[in-house]
């Protein structure tokens, strides 16, 4: 995502089926648990880059809702 590093589910848990569970447990729907991602950080990244992390995913997810059909 624009060189932006971003997973779906969890290395802390085995497989989707695990991480949709993890999600879930935490009190979300089952839908919106199998649509999760996941931003990781580490010791290196500064604010800047959670502040490029936070633009990006905003115009990737604006490019994916002008893919949704129009109810």
């Amino acid at each position: 995502m624009e060189g932006v590093a971003v997973s779906s589910g969890s290395r802390l848990c085995c497989g989707l089926a695990g991480a949709v569970a993890r999600v879930e447990g935490d009190g979300v729907s089952h839908e919106l648990a199998r649509a999760a991602v996941r931003f990781s950080l580490g010791t290196d990244n500064k604010a800047e880059d959670v502040d490029l992390v936070i633009e990006a995913t905003a115009r990737v997810v604006e490019r994916l809702r002008s893919f949704a059909v129009k109810a």
